[in-house]
C-alpha cells in the first residue's frame, strides 16, 4: 500500500498497474489512485517493459554501469557523508565519521589519486596534493561530488575481483 500521491507519481513516471485478472501490466489502472490504494494492488514495471516503452525515463532504472574507480567502502562512506552534507568541511566530516582530520585528508588524497588514474580530466594532476597547489581543494571536492551525483554506481557495493576482471584488456588468441 502507499499514499495516493506516491501511486500517482509512480504511474506518471512510467510505472504500470498489474491487472491480476488479465495477468498483465497495464498503463491505466481500472480506477483512480485514490480508490486503488484502498485495496491490495501492484504498481511496477519489468525490465523488458521498461526498455520497450520509448521516451519513458523509468528504463534508466535498469541501466547498469559498473564502477570505474574501485573506491573502498571507507572512501564510499566519506563520499556519501560529503554528499549528504553538501560538501561539508573536513573537520565536520571527520567528526561525523569519527575519524581524525589527518586520516580524512589521507582518504581524500587516496580518492583523488584513484579518480585521476581512471579519469585524468575530472581532477587534473595540477589539482592533486602532490603538485603543491592546495588552493583548489573546494573545487576538486565540488567537481567530484557533482560527478558522483550523476554516477551513483561509484558508491554502489561491488566485487573488487569482478571490477579487476572488467578492467583487464581483452586479448585475442
Amino acid at each position: 500500500s502507499g499514499s495516493v500521491e506516491r501511486v500517482q507519481f509512480t504511474l506518471d513516471s512510467g510505472g504500470l498497474y498489474w491487472n491480476p485478472a488479465r495477468q498483465v501490466y497495464e498503463a491505466k489502472p481500472p480506477e483512480p489512485a485514490g480508490i486503488l490504494v484502498t485495496r491490495p494492488y501492484i504498481v511496477g514495471i519489468t525490465r523488458e517493459l521498461a526498455f520497450a516503452r520509448h521516451g519513458s525515463w523509468v528504463g534508466t532504472l535498469f541501466d547498469y554501469r559498473p564502477p570505474q574507480f574501485g573506491l573502498s567502502r571507507g572512501e564510499q562512506q566519506l563520499l556519501l557523508a560529503a554528499l549528504a552534507s553538501s560538501g561539508g568541511t573536513d573537520q565536520e566530516l571527520a567528526l561525523n565519521l569519527r575519524l581524525s582530520v589527518t586520516t580524512l585528508k589521507k582518504m581524500w588524497s587516496s580518492i583523488y589519486r584513484r579518480v585521476n588514474a581512471c579519469d585524468p580530466v575530472l581532477i587534473p594532476d595540477s589539482a592533486l596534493p602532490e603538485s603543491g597547489t592546495h588552493d583548489r581543494g573546494r573545487e576538486k571536492k565540488r567537481s567530484l561530488l557533482a560527478y558522483l551525483r550523476e554516477h551513483p554506481e561509484e558508491l554502489r557495493l561491488y566485487s573488487p575481483k569482478l571490477l579487476t576482471e572488467s578492467l583487464r584488456p581483452v586479448t585475442s588468441k
